[in-house]
């Protein structure tokens, strides 16, 4: 990707409200992209293992 500028922030999470916005920001993409209806549908999301459809190893439930 030439020509191509990426900036990446770190914010930190401070609470479970906007944990939980980051989240849903991350999971809704793919569904804005057109890759699927339900977030949980695309297969390279971490969504169906987040809400306990899939119990796969993207994520860790625990935190801490």
């Amino acid at each position: 990707m030439a020509g191509l500028n990426l900036i990446s922030v770190i914010i930190k999470i401070s609470n479970d409200e906007f944990f939980n916005q980051k989240v849903n920001y991350i999971h809704l993409n793919p569904v804005k992209a057109n890759f699927g209806e339900k977030k949980v549908e695309y297969l390279f999301s971490s969504a169906a293992d987040f809400f306990g459809i899939r119990k796969g190893k993207l994520i860790q439930h625990q935190f801490g």
